[in-house]
């Protein structure tokens, strides 16, 4: 009885288990890009954004429309590398590090096709390209390694970790102060603690959503320790419950590996980074779900073979995209690598519902942004279709053609879509009178069997 029970047990838990990787499409990939090192992403309604630096170092951001082609590209006058994208109120924003002059941070604000609006040099500095960075409100807050604060590099240690702030209404600068910013303050400090590898490559990455913190980092740059991920209370004591090792759950990468790299889907976190291949699906609870290996994905390789290390992944409206850099390491590695960028589509439900005169033909599911989202309807007989109403989990209703030769097509948004169908009698007037003549009959047999039950009831008295 036991075992019986553990194997429905089993089978139920097996039918249960949510399998992320099987929710998403790879919809493109293009690993032959101008820019040498991509670092960052920024996805517009038109397209991808990419930044990073090209062949020379010079900073150097590409547009990417929605089949992955490159279609413009913007270079910098100077030395250095994208550090992040921004959107706030539907206008764009990055930040680079100017290494032609002591690295100091510039900010910029594009339009979606690259042209530029206007730009700031902030006169704070940053060692490389540390990216630990956060928009809130009207303020972007970016913290700072290596030069410490305005106008002054090389300042004493305790200036090694500094952040400030820039107002993207006029683009003015003010320095941080450990009161207006708590992402900065407990940033700061537990970047602190686990401290900054030799390359000034952040070493945790934090993402906020509701009530839940998610930390991803690694336990030390210096040595080929675990990385991890871990998932905290929003309004427990960041720093406190860091280094007391207080959180919700967590998990740990082997030796050598580390998340830098989180985004915020609707249904999952993904986490992905440093020497590491897959990208990882959690719950919301801090539950691991699922991964995507992709040197297995997009090269059908082996990571004996292949060498893939992530270095973005944005999510936006049903899309992950993900920058990275890959190469042959029998034949490239590590001086051949190249960059990389993929995209993968959510498959969202379609659900039909009709009134019972007909039946609606469609897929189960479709990714999101497809135009050939097909559908067909078949009446019963003596029926026809009156409406058809297609709508998303929220009630918004999507149009679609109607192509008696091709068939009924829609574009799938980022939502399940239900199919709604009501069909009305063909001839209505003749279905009418059928069902008054059906009557007539049905009311003259009845009288008659009435008549002989009640003759029979009288021979029998």
């Amino acid at each position: 009885m036991k075992k019986i029970l553990f194997l429905v047990l089993t089978i139920i838990l097996g039918i249960s288990f949510v399998y992320a990787q099987d929710d998403y499409l790879q919809k493109w990939k293009n690993d032959n890009i101008s820019i040498e090192a991509a670092r960052h992403m920024l996805q517009v309604d038109d397209g991808l954004i990419v930044g990073g630096y090209d062949h020379d170092f010079v900073v150097q951001l590409a547009k990417y429309d929605d089949t992955g082609k490159e279609v413009k590209t913007l270079k910098l006058d100077y030395e250095g590398t994208v550090c992040g994208f921004y959107e706030k109120d539907g206008k764009y924003y990055f930040i680079t590090t100017n290494d032609d002059n002591w690295w100091e941070v510039m900010v910029y604000e594009i339009t979606s096709d690259l042209t530029i609006v206007r730009k700031k040099a902030t006169s704070y500095h940053m060692e490389e390209w540390n990216e630990q960075t956060e928009l809130v409100g009207d303020k972007l807050y970016i913290t700072t390694t290596g030069f410490g604060k305005v106008g002054g590099i090389f300042d004493d240690d305790d200036n090694y970790y500094d952040y400030f702030s820039i107002n993207l209404v006029d683009f003015s600068v003010e320095a941080g102060n450990n009161e207006e910013w708590n992402f900065g303050v407990f940033g700061t400090e537990i970047q602190n603690n686990i401290k900054l590898n030799d390359a000034g490559i952040p070493g945790i990455v934090i993402k906020e959503k509701g009530d839940l913190t998610v930390v991803g980092g690694k336990m030390s740059p210096y040595d080929d320790s675990e990385g991890f991920i871990r998932f905290f209370n929003k309004t427990s004591n960041i720093v406190e419950d860091y280094d007391n090792n207080k959180f919700i759950n967590e998990k740990l990468l082997t030796a050598g590996h580390w998340y830098t790299r989180i985004a915020l889907l609707e249904d999952y976190i993904i986490a992905g980074g440093e020497n590491y291949q897959a990208i990882d699906f959690f719950t919301y609870d801090g539950k691991y779900v699922d991964s995507i290996n992709l040197v297995e994905e997009l090269y059908e390789s082996s990571v004996d073979k292949t060498y893939i290390q992530i270095e973005d992944i944005i999510y936006m409206k049903g899309r992950i995209s993900v920058a990275y850099q890959v190469c042959d390491i029998v034949n490239d590695c590590p001086i051949g690598c190249k960059s990389g960028i993929a995209v993968f589509h959510k498959k969202y439900n379609i659900a039909t519902k009709t009134d019972g005169n007909g039946i609606v033909k469609s897929a189960t599911n479709s990714e999101y942004g497809s135009e050939e989202v097909s559908f067909s309807i078949e009446p019963n007989e003596g029926y026809v279709i009156k409406t058809v109403k297609i709508t998303d989990k929220d009630g918004n209703v999507i149009t679609y053609t109607k192509d008696d030769v091709k068939g009924n097509k829609f574009k799938m948004p980022y939502a399940d879509v239900t199919i709604e169908v009501e069909f009305e009698p063909k001839n209505p007037e003749t279905l009418a009178g059928v069902a008054i003549f059906g009557s007539f009959i049905i009311l003259i047999v009845s009288f008659m069997v009435a008549v002989i039950n009640i003759k029979k009831a009288r021979e029998l008295l």
